[in-house]
C-alpha cells in the first residue's frame, strides 16, 4: 500500500506540474488550466489519508502485553550496555551490603502485611516467602531482586544510603535482575532519574510518560484502542505494566520533596510496586518538614546501604591494581595499613564505592600502562594536607578528570585534561545555574548557555543576508532566465539584483519563523537594508523604492513573518516546554501593539500614502491593523521555548492548522492591501515591489499550516535511543523537513504566481496571466521562498540549529570542544566522566557536578 500510495502522488504531482508547462509552452491560459487541475488534489488528498490509514491500522494490531516484551527486551540491553560502561563488574560487582531502614522512616511492618492481603486481585507475591518483620530485608549483593519480589508484601521499597554508597548501582543491579525474571506480558522496570521532575508543576505519571518517550520514542505511538486518547506509554502506566524505579529523590529541590512524596502516593494505583532511592537525611527531612504534615510513601518497606567494610575496599583495590604480588598492588601497602581500624581520613574516605572508583581511576594503571609515571596513592595518608575526611574526597574529585584523560594506552585523548576540565566546568554550571540543578546533560537544552536574543539576531541576520544574496545569484544567471521575465531585459548587473532581490520578504518571512518576532524584524531589516544599499550603490538611491524605503518596505516584511513566527510557534505538536503559564500566554501586549502600529505608519509613509488626500486616515487604518495583528498574535506563544529533538515528522491537518493557515493568509494581507490601497484608491500606482506580491499570501498561509501541522511521528520500538543517535535522527529530519517543505512552498507559491493579477505602466491591475512574465516569475521567485520558508520550518521544528549555534559559539570562546558529541560519547565510553541515561548525559556523581560547578 505503501509504494503504491506514493507512487500515485508522484505521478499526479507530474501530471500537475506536466499541465502547466504545456499550458505555458502552447499557450492554452496558464490560470484557466490551474483551476481544472484543482479538483485533482481531493484524489490526491484520499490517496494520503489511505495510506495513513493503512499504516495506522497495522500499528494498532499491536497489544500493550507485546509493547511491553519489546519495550523489556530493550531496558535490557540498554542497561546491560551501561553497566559495562560504568564497569559495574569490573574487575568483579563491588559487593553492596544493607539492613532495615530506620522504622521512623518507613511503615509499620504489620500495615504492611494488611495493606498487601487486602490489595484488589489478591496480594503481589505469594505471602509464604514475605519476611515476618523489618530484619529479614537484610542482605546483600544479588539479593536485591529477592527483597523486592518476595520479601517486601506490597513490592514498594525505599533504598537509602549515604552519598556515593552505591544506590544508583543497586537500583542497576535490581533492574537487570527484574528483567531476568520477568514474565511474558509482566510489569517491566524502567529507572527514571528523579532530578529532571519539578513536582510543583507537573503531576508524577505525566513526568513519566514523558520522560518514557523521551528515552523509547516508539511509545509516543497513540493507543488507538483507548476510549480516551493516550500513547502507549500512557497507556503501559495506566495498565501497571510499568514498575518504576524513581533514582535521586534527594536531587529534587528540597522545597518540594514533601510535594513530590505527596504526588508519588497520589499517583500510586492499588497492587503497584515501585522503588525509590535517596540519601537518608534528605529523606528524613522531607517526611518531617518544619511547617508541614509529615508525609510517608505509602506502603512502603525500605533498606539502608552500609558502608564498605575496609578489608572489602582494600581486597577491591589490590584485585584492580593487578592482584597481590605485583609492583602496582604494592603501591598500596601504606594506604591499606591505614584502612582496618576505620577511623583514619583514607578509611572514612574509601568506605564508599563512589571514592573507591575515584581513587582506582587516579593511582591504579590501567591494562598496558606502567604506574611509574603515575600519581603514588601514599600520598592520600598525608593528615597534614588531608587532615579530615572531606579533604580526601575533595582531592580525589579534583584529581578525577585530569587522571581520566591522560594518555590512554588503547584509546588515544583528543583533548588535554585542561581542556576537558574547563569543558566539564562550563557544563557543570549550565546544568546547576541555567536548569536550576537538573543532572540530565541534554544537548537540546545547551541553548539556554546562551541569551535567547543571541539565537533570534543570529537568525535574522542569516535570514535577510541569505535574502540579499540569493537575488545576486539569480541576477547573475540572468541570461539564462525565460524571455518575459521581471528579469530579462535590464542593463546591467546591478539592475538586475534590485528586481530579483525581496527586499526583506524572504528574510522576514524566513527569520520571523526561526526567530519569532524580533528574528523577523531582524531579517526583514538586513533584506531592506542590502537592498537599499545597492539601490545606493546603482545610483537609484532617489527613487521611490530608495534606501530609506527598502529599509522601511523591509521592517515590515520582518514584522509580518514575525507575527507568523510567533503563531506558528504556539504549535504543541513537538512537545514544547513553555515556559509561561496558560495564563499569560493569552494576554495582550502592549508592546508589540505599539511595535506594529509604528511599521504600519512608517511602511504606508513609504508607499507615499502621505501625498494624497486620503493618506492620514489610510495611515491610521493601516497602523490599527498592524497594532492589532501584533497584539494578539504576539502574545500567544511564550518569550522563550524548548524545542526537543524530532525522530520523524508527519502532516496531520487539524483545525488547529487550519487556523494557523487562516490566520497566515490574514497576516500576509496587511502589506498587501496596502499596496492595493496605494494602487486603486489613491491613485499612487500598484507596483509589485512596493507592495508584498499577491502570490504571498498564500504562501504564507500553507507556510503556516504546514508549520503547524507538523507532528513528531512515532520511531522504532525495539530500540532506545542515545543522545548521538537523537541528534542523528534530528539532522536527518531536518534534511527531509527542508526539502519536504521546501517542494510544498515552491508548488503552491508557483501556482498561486501564475494567477495573481498584473499591473500595467498606467497602474491598472489585470487578473490572469496577460503574457508570460507570471510564468516566468514563478519559476525564480518560487523556488526562493520555497527554499527560504523550507529552511525556516526546519530550523524551527528541529533542535539542530540551535544545538549547532550554541556549539560554535561556545568554540570560538573556548569553552567546548567543537566536536562536543564526540567529546561527549568519548567522556562516556571510555573517560568514566558521564554515564548515560536514555537520551541524556549525566555526570557520574552528582556530587561531582557540584564540584566542578563550584570551580572559580
Amino acid at each position: 500500500m505503501r509504494r503504491t500510495a506514493v507512487v500515485y502522488l508522484l505521478l499526479s504531482l507530474t501530471g500537475v506540474a506536466g499541465a502547466l508547462w504545456l499550458a505555458h509552452e502552447h499557450h492554452l491560459g496558464t490560470a484557466a488550466t490551474a483551476v481544472s487541475l484543482l479538483p485533482s488534489l481531493a484524489g490526491m488528498y484520499m490517496t494520503w489519508a489511505s495510506f495513513r490509514a493503512d499504516r495506522t491500522e497495522a500499528a494498532a494490531e499491536r497489544g500493550l502485553g507485546e509493547v511491553a516484551d519489546l519495550l523489556a527486551t530493550v531496558v535490557r540491553e540498554q542497561w546491560e550496555s551501561e553497566a559495562r560502561v560504568r564497569r559495574l563488574n569490573d574487575p568483579y560487582p563491588l559487593p553492596v551490603s544493607w539492613v532495615p531502614a530506620d522504622a521512623r522512616l518507613v511503615e509499620d511492618w504489620p500495615l504492611l502485611l494488611s495493606t498487601a492481603a487486602g490489595w484488589p486481585g489478591g496480594p503481589p507475591s505469594d505471602p509464604e516467602s514475605w519476611a515476618t518483620e523489618p530484619g529479614g530485608l537484610t542482605g546483600s549483593d544479588g539479593e536485591i531482586a529477592d527483597v523486592l519480589l518476595r520479601r517486601v508484601p506490597t513490592r514498594r521499597l525505599v533504598v537509602l544510603g549515604a552519598p556515593g554508597s552505591g544506590k544508583t548501582m543497586l537500583l542497576v543491579r535490581m533492574l537487570l535482575a527484574l528483567v531476568e525474571q520477568r514474565q511474558p506480558g509482566g510489569p517491566v522496570p524502567v529507572l527514571f532519574p528523579l532530578a529532571s521532575w519539578n513536582p510543583a508543576e507537573q503531576e508524577l505519571d505525566a513526568w513519566l510518560a514523558e520522560r518514557m518517550i523521551q528515552d523509547y520514542p516508539g511509545l509516543r505511538d497513540p493507543v488507538l484502542s483507548s476510549l480516551e486518547p493516550m500513547t502507549h506509554a500512557q497507556a503501559l502506566l495506566t495498565g501497571r505494566l510499568i514498575l518504576p524505579i524513581l533514582d535521586g529523590f534527594d536531587e529534587i529541590s528540597q522545597a518540594v520533596r514533601g510535594t513530590a512524596l505527596d504526588k508519588i502516593n497520589a499517583a500510586l494505583r492499588l497492587g503497584q510496586g515501585l522503588v525509590l532511592s535517596s540519601r537518608v537525611e534528605e529523606y528524613r527531612g522531607a517526611l518531617a518538614p518544619e511547617s508541614a504534615v509529615p508525609v510517608k510513601l505509602a506502603g512502603a518497606a525500605g533498606i539502608e546501604l552500609q558502608p564498605l567494610a575496609p578489608a572489602v575496599a582494600a581486597a577491591y583495590l589490590t584485585r584492580d591494581a593487578g592482584g597481590r604480588e605485583t609492583a602496582s598492588a604494592a603501591r598500596w601497602e601504606t594506604v591499606l595499613a591505614r584502612m582496618p581500624s576505620g577511623e583514619t581520613p583514607i578509611a572514612q574516605a574509601l568506605g564508599t564505592p563512589l571514592m573507591l572508583f575515584l581513587a582506582r581511576t587516579i593511582y591504579n594503571p590501567r591494562p598496558g600502562e606502567g604506574s611509574v609515571t603515575l600519581p603514588n596513592p601514599a600520598e592520600l595518608c598525608d593528615e597534614d594536607r588531608f587532615p579530615d575526611r572531606s579533604a580526601v574526597e575533595a582531592h580525589l574529585f579534583d584529581a578525577f578528570i585530569p587522571a581520566a584523560y591522560r594518555p590512554h594506552p588503547r584509546y588515544p585523548c583528543k583533548w588535554r585534561p585542561e581542556q576537558a576540565e574547563k569543558a566539564f566546568v562550563h557544563l557543570a554550571r549550565h546544568l546547576q545555574h541555567s536548569l536550576s540543578g537538573t543532572a540530565d546533560l541534554a544537548w537540546w537544552q545547551l541553548h539556554r548557555t546562551l541569551p535567547l536574543w543571541v539565537w533570534q539576531i543570529t537568525c535574522g541576520v542569516l535570514a535577510g543576508g541569505a535574502d540579499w544574496l540569493a537575488g545576486g545569484a539569480i541576477a547573475a544567471l540572468g541570461h539564462r532566465i525565460p524571455a518575459g521575465s521581471m528579469v530579462s531585459g535590464y542593463s546591467s548587473f546591478l539592475d538586475t539584483w534590485l528586481v530579483t532581490s525581496s527586499g526583506g520578504l524572504v528574510g522576514g518571512l524566513a527569520g520571523g519563523l526561526v526567530g519569532r518576532l524580533p528574528g523577523g524584524l531582524v531579517g526583514g531589516l538586513v533584506g531592506g537594508l542590502a537592498q537599499g544599499l545597492t539601490y545606493e550603490y546603482a545610483g537609484q538611491g532617489d527613487t521611490e523604492a530608495g534606501f530609506l524605503g527598502s529599509i522601511v518596505t523591509g521592517l515590515a516584511y520582518g514584522f509580518v513573518g514575525g507575527l507568523m513566527g510567533e503563531l506558528v510557534g504556539r504549535s504543541s505538536a513537538t512537545g514544547l516546554m513553555m515556559e509561561e503559564s496558560v495564563r499569560e500566554r493569552w494576554l495582550w501586549r502592549w508592546g508589540v501593539a505599539a511595535t506594529g502600529m509604528a511599521v504600519g505608519i512608517a511602511y504606508t509613509t513609504a508607499n507615499g500614502l502621505e501625498y494624497t488626500g486620503f493618506g492620514i486616515p489610510v495611515k491610521l487604518a493601516v497602523a490599527c491593523v498592524f497594532g492589532l495583528a501584533g497584539g494578539l498574535v504576539g502574545v500567544r506563544s511564550p518569550r522563550r521555548q524548548e524545542t526537543p529533538p524530532m525522530i520523524r515528522v508527519r502532516l496531520a491537518w487539524d483545525r488547529g492548522a487550519l487556523a494557523a493557515g487562516l490566520a497566515g493568509l490574514t497576516i500576509g494581507l496587511l502589506p498587501w492591501l496596502s499596496g492595493i490601497l496605494s494602487g486603486e484608491l489613491l491613485g499612487g500606482g500598484y507596483s509589485s515591489f512596493s507592495a508584498i506580491r499577491a502570490s504571498t499570501p498564500f504562501t504564507y498561509a500553507f507556510a503556516g499550516a504546514i508549520a503547524y501541522g507538523l507532528k513528531a511521528a512515532p520511531a522504532n520500538l525495539t530500540s532506545a535511543v542515545g543522545p548521538a543517535t537523537l541528534l542523528a535522527q534530528d539532522r536527518r529530519t531536518f534534511s527531509s523537513l527542508w526539502f519536504t517543505v521546501t517542494v510544498a512552498i515552491t508548488v503552491v507559491a508557483g501556482l498561486t504566481m501564475v494567477a495573481e493579477p498584473t499591473a500595467d505602466v498606467g497602474g491598472n491591475l489585470y487578473w490572469g496571466a496577460q503574457d508570460n512574465s507570471n510564468f516566468a516569475d514563478a519559476q525564480i521567485l518560487a523556488p526562493l521562498l520555497g527554499l527560504a520558508g523550507g529552511a525556516a520550518v526546519a530550523l524551527a521544528r528541529t533542535a539542530i540549529g540551535f544545538f549547532t549555534l550554541v556549539r560554535g559559539y561556545a568554540a570560538l570562546r573556548r569553552r567546548l570542544p567543537y566536536n562536543l558529541m564526540t567529546f561527549l560519547a568519548d567522556a562516556h565510553e571510555r573517560r568514566g566522566v558521564l554515564r548515560q541515561a536514555g537520551a541524556v548525559y549525566e555526570f557520574r556523581h552528582i556530587d561531582l557536578q557540584h564540584r566542578l560547578a563550584e570551580r572559580p
